[in-house]
């Protein structure tokens, strides 16, 4: 569902505004259709606009799956980042916070996975693409990398950290295909339970 924001007043303002309805609807559209099914139509119907104002904004097709992917892309890592500042200074907590993050239903939902799967489906024939939706983001990927240095050197465990961020990164892929699979019977707290679970084999003297 596309948010609903009031009308703006301001030139600037509104021309934001209707650049972000367009790509929201761009992603509900994606989501429900795939990338084939994503028409410029479809989406001036869904956003309400006209087909001349999305040509304004964003020339072409092409260019404005790259927008809406990239808006997606921001969306998750700004949410992973702010998880992360909240949590505080101890190691422990923040990877928590991505934990539970990573399953949040305002992260992990039908139409994100939607996206995702589908632009992944394409990778191959739209490898521009792969940054935004491959298993090594940087973001991620960075700060579990901080993260578990910094418990291997607390607890002196003497363990692979690549390795480790790896084996967890292919958890997390894991259970996101299994819910974009089975949305229904999903169960999200065994799914962070079972990820907790792991990490206490790696780092007993952190994880009880």
């Amino acid at each position: 569902m596309i948010r609903k924001y009031p009308k703006p007043k301001g030139r600037e303002a509104i021309k934001a505004w209707n650049h972000n309805k367009i790509i929201e609807a761009s992603i509900e559209i994606i989501a429900k259709y795939g990338i084939a099914g994503t028409t410029i139509s479809r989406v001036v119907e869904l956003a309400d606009v006209s087909r001349g104002l999305v040509n304004i904004h964003f020339q072409s097709k092409d260019i404005l799956l790259k927008e809406a992917l990239n808006y997606m892309f921001a969306e998750y890592n700004n949410t992973i980042d702010t998880a992360v500042k909240k949590a505080g200074e101890k190691p422990i907590d923040q990877i928590k916070a991505i934990i539970t993050t990573d399953f949040d239903p305002s992260i992990l939902n039908k139409k994100n996975m939607g996206v995702w799967f589908a632009f992944r489906a394409q990778i191959r024939s739209m490898p521009e693409h792969l940054k935004m939706v491959e298993t090594r983001d940087e973001t991620l990927t960075g700060h579990l990398h901080r993260i578990f240095e910094s418990l291997n050197s607390a607890g002196n465990y003497g363990i692979t950290v690549t390795s480790v961020v790896r084996g967890f990164m292919a958890m997390l892929e894991g259970y996101w295909l299994d819910f974009h699979l089975h949305p229904r019977n999903y169960d999200r707290d065994e799914a962070k339970n079972t990820c907790l679970l792991f990490l206490s084999g790696l780092f007993p003297k952190h994880f009880k």
